[in-house]
């Protein structure tokens, strides 16, 4: 089984039958990089299904998990509180995920966005790093693969805060 992973304006080609998991092969990460319980967690998106299966998956995992069904939602969210990584679908009413991030970006917030969609194509996985998404997903996806993506969201904002602390 081989999955596209798009990360830092480059594709790499994985094959997860050949990953070896630390411990539990649903939290590839979690134990790896000292766990998540201080980590806050945004999740966007119309459907609900997605954001039932997304915080259960995640609530017992991080101190935070919200969800909401749009962006005007989120903004609001954001404006009264710090979130360590959105969660972002790219299908809203109203308005992209690519769109609402890059006017995020614009006004100064660097939170890291894991951005997944069930309609992708070349172009929305460009424009999504252009726009500064750190992973970009198709749905539907296995909880490792949420859990890897966001594993990796932490452990290179972990590897940029043991960096500044030295």
């Amino acid at each position: 089984q081989r999955q596209m992973c798009i990360r830092d304006r480059s594709r790499i080609e994985i094959n997860m039958s050949a990953a070896t998991p630390v411990n539990n092969p649903e939290e590839p990460f979690v134990e790896a990089f000292g766990g998540w319980q201080e980590r806050s967690i945004l999740i966007v998106d119309d459907e609900p299904g997605m954001r039932s299966f997304l915080q259960r998956t995640l609530v017992g995992r991080c101190s935070r998990v919200e969800a909401v069904e749009s962006v005007e939602a989120a903004n609001v969210l954001l404006g009264q509180q710090h979130f360590d990584l959105i969660i972002l679908d790219n299908s809203l009413p109203g308005k992209s995920g690519v769109d609402w991030l890059q006017e995020i970006r614009e006004l100064g917030l660097h939170n890291d966005v894991v951005l997944i969609t069930a309609f992708a194509d070349l172009e929305t996985a460009i424009r999504a790093l252009r726009a500064g998404a750190a992973d970009f997903l198709l749905k539907p996806f296995r909880v490792n693969q949420i859990l890897s993506a966001i594993g990796r969201c932490f452990a290179v904002s972990y590897t940029h805060l043991r960096a500044h602390e030295t």
